[in-house]
């Protein structure tokens, strides 16, 4: 049989002081569009008053020509036949960017800085009407700008086209993530959301999203590859010739899925969403959630009346302390949630007894009886990551789970570091599952969208803006990596002191175990991941260290994967932004560990640091 072993460890960065766990919720069905490099191959999209731009905008996406030589290739056009009018546009000419509007051209990209072939490059373009002032990015990169009075785009009844501007001009090769805004970004919001998905509906800079393309689906299941339009301005779009290109369940070097909401600002702020029956639960309730708090009192989760302050159900913090609401009936628990660490919690509800039970980080917690009764069914819309008059919430949320169902402790454990989506949800009950991957949208077919108030934001990009925390999910299309594996969850720094040394921790086996493919999961955050090494140690003396001084891009300071020797993907420094969902390790896992293991005996897993040289 297959014996798996499951090691989370995570450290928070803030406090440089250990934590329990990290979540990261991660879209690994990613896809891209691959364009025939001919006049019937594109994408178009209808015109709207959102994309009927007149004034300040931008324009991004991903691209990976297969030619960059010869004419214009479109990338983003509107106006005319097949975009030909360029009313706006974003093109490639001979391996260079350019932006024109009203047909002429107003800024071309500089010729030391040509693009390369079967390279993917961030590419964007903006232009601020109060300024007159284009700006060409690459790869969040100010390349080059110019200030051109009068030339704000002219409004027009054409339709949208993506992978050509003009008959003559098709784009040949992979394009990716194409985003439109009626503003004129900045040059830290280019590099912020150039990795990201982004799918989100709300207030400030997001309401200028008006088109946002990355060619999946937002459940993961089905057909992947999808033209759907992100944004909430429900832009209609039509695939003509265009194909997948698959880019699933692999590490990425253009595109972070672990992002996770940031209220670190403190400014308060929430979500919301319109009431439907999938946040309507009435005899039986299980809500979930990844918290990393920054106090001791704060609103997670309200729906109910705001007018009178009558929760149907919510919860909150309250000194340190988890707290739920059924039926405006308070009901406190003695489980502790930590400040500065993620922490799993979850609380269940069941009408025909009454009966309530906590959960924190997978462990049973606090249990009780009110009067049995089924939860009032109320038109209110939901609130999430808040409470109304509560302290506002600080730190990080991610994962939101609201399912109409009892889940024991075992349905808890089995999915609390995996990533939920249609695929690996139960549909045999209405739920509303929300990754938050800079996506409001919900992630199975349950749940209204929901809207980002005030001074909410994403955790865009952290490999870029380092040190803040993430999230221990991880997701492999395939099936559930977590069932089968042993688990352990140590709470220990990385060293326990000084700059350099050695933590250990031994996982138990608790049956016989004849091994022939060894998987390590480790989900552990660290400000200085290419100076670990881990090592993992067999009751029978065999021994390897399976990572050593591997970095990632951007000084990510995570790492969430799970270790296969069957993996596609090899450990190389500097290539990837993320690990995740599953790795090669430095050496053969399944070579070294080919046996068979009694009960009782244990594995022992070893991090220590690049100074540390002692092998375990």
């Amino acid at each position: 049989m297959k014996a798996k072993l499951f090691f989370s460890i995570s450290l928070a960065l803030s406090l440089f002081t250990f934590s329990f766990r990290d979540s990261l919720s991660q879209m690994y069905w990613n896809q891209a569009a691959s364009f025939a490099g001919n006049a019937s191959s594109y994408v178009s999209v209808p015109n709207s008053s959102s994309l009927d731009i007149t004034g300040s905008f931008t324009l991004e996406a991903l691209i990976n020509p297969s030619s960059i030589s010869g004419t214009a290739k479109g990338i983003i056009s509107k106006g005319g036949v097949l975009g030909t009018s360029l009313k706006y546009c974003l093109r490639m000419f001979n391996g260079r960017i350019l932006v024109a509007t009203n047909g002429a051209q107003r800024l071309i990209s500089r010729s030391s800085t040509a693009l390369s072939v079967n390279t993917w490059t961030h590419v964007a373009a903006t232009y601020n009407s109060s300024t007159n002032q284009f700006v060409i990015y690459l790869n969040g990169v100010s390349d080059t700008s110019s200030t051109v009075a009068a030339a704000a785009p002219t409004s027009n009844p054409d339709s949208l086209f993506i992978g050509i501007s003009g008959s003559s001009t098709p784009f040949n090769g992979k394009i990716d993530e194409v985003r439109i805004w009626n503003k004129a970004l900045i040059s830290i919001q280019i590099i912020a959301f150039r990795k990201s998905t982004i799918g989100v509906s709300g207030d400030g800079i997001f309401n200028n999203l008006v088109l946002s393309i990355p060619f999946q689906n937002n459940t993961g299941s089905g057909t992947l590859f999808s033209t759907m339009d992100y944004s909430d301005k429900s832009n209609n779009v039509f695939n003509r010739n265009v194909s997948a290109f698959d880019l699933n369940d692999r590490p990425s070097g253009i595109h972070q899925f672990s992002d996770c909401l940031n209220f670190s600002g403190g400014g308060g702020g929430g979500l919301t969403g319109f009431d439907s029956p999938s946040i309507s639960p009435t005899s039986k309730m299980t809500i979930e959630f990844w918290i990393f708090p920054k106090s001791d009192n704060c609103g997670l989760l309200f729906k109910g009346s705001y007018s009178i302050l009558t929760p149907d159900y919510g919860m909150k913090v309250s000194s340190g302390k988890l707290n739920a609401y059924i039926n405006n009936t308070l009901i406190v628990s003695n489980d502790s949630v930590k400040k500065e660490r993620w922490s799993h919690v979850a609380f269940t509800y069941f009408g025909a007894t009454g009966r309530y039970e906590f959960f924190v980080n997978g462990k049973p917690g606090t249990t009780g009886n009110l009067t049995p009764g089924n939860i009032i069914d109320g038109p209110d819309s939901i609130l999430v990551a808040a409470y109304p008059f509560a302290p506002n919430f600080t730190g990080f949320i991610d994962e939101f789970r609201l399912t109409c169902d009892l889940k024991n402790i075992s349905d808890i454990n089995n999915q609390m570091f995996t990533s939920i989506n249609e695929t690996n949800d139960n549909d045999a009950s209405l739920n509303a599952v929300y990754n938050f991957d800079a996506s409001s949208l919900p992630n199975t077919e349950g749940g209204p969208r929901l809207n980002l108030r005030d001074n909410v934001v994403f955790n865009f990009n952290t490999g870029f803006f380092s040190n803040f925390p993430q999230s221990p999910l991880n997701n492999f299309s395939p099936g559930q990596f977590q069932n089968g594996y042993y688990l352990s969850m140590p709470q220990k720094r990385i060293p326990v002191s000084g700059t350099s040394g050695t933590i250990k921790d031994t996982i138990e086996i608790f049956t016989a175990e004849s091994i022939t493919d060894m998987n390590i999961y480790v989900a552990l955050n660290h400000t200085g991941e290419s100076n670990l090494r881990l090592t993992l140690t067999s009751p029978l003396g065999g021994s390897t260290e399976f990572f050593a001084n591997t970095s990632l891009m951007d000084s990510t300071d995570n790492l969430v994967t799970v270790f296969d020797s069957d993996a596609d993907s090899s450990l190389i420094s500097g290539r990837y932004i993320n690990f995740g969902p599953k790795i090669k390790p430095q050496f053969d896992l399944d070579a070294i560990f080919q046996e068979i293991v009694q009960k009782g005996n244990g594995y022992l897993v070893s991090l220590m640091t690049a100074e540390q040289i002692q092998v375990c």
